[in-house]
């Protein structure tokens, strides 16, 4: 059985715009990221989850973000830990004095250009225009700066 071209484009639209809340969900995470690596910060990975998530709310209420699904929180846990495993994040564990475990994510500046990359085809995809991704850019620096514990880094 082959599939025409026309039912081909037709699935395919059909799975961009079931997964289109994970497009723009990814996109913030990497303009997360890019910022965290033009900063050199290291943060708790869950108090960056938990305002990345309303910096999204808020993307969402001023109608630059589309779509919010259900499970938001958990889709931005698996992003951030997906693009650690693709080499775009540093995701560490640090026990402290009373033995409770804390993650933190920092992202060397050397990943900035892989990221951008990344943002670009991805924002190409959403159609962003320079308003949406400012609005973007500002709502994950105010995430980010509510998130932030900052770490000097010994060389």
């Amino acid at each position: 059985m082959t599939i025409s071209p026309k039912r081909n484009s037709l699935l395919l639209d059909f799975f961009y715009e079931i997964g289109y809340y994970l497009l723009e969900t990814y996109y913030v995470v990497l303009t997360t990221l890019d910022l965290l690596s033009t900063n050199n910060l290291r943060i708790s990975f869950d108090k960056l989850v938990e305002q990345v998530h309303e910096a999204l709310k808020e993307l969402h209420s001023i109608q630059v973000i589309k779509n919010l699904h259900s499970c938001l929180d958990e889709t931005l846990r698996v992003s951030l830990r997906h693009f650690g495993t693709m080499g775009l994040a540093d995701i560490k564990t640090y026990a402290n004095i009373d033995g409770q475990e804390t993650v933190f994510i920092s992202v060397p500046e050397e990943l900035k250009d892989k990221i951008n990359d990344k943002l670009e085809v991805l924002g190409q995809y959403l159609q962003l225009n320079n308003e949406g991704v400012i609005q973007i850019e500002d709502e994950v620096a105010k995430a980010v700066e509510t998130a932030s514990v900052i770490y000097l880094a010994k060389l």
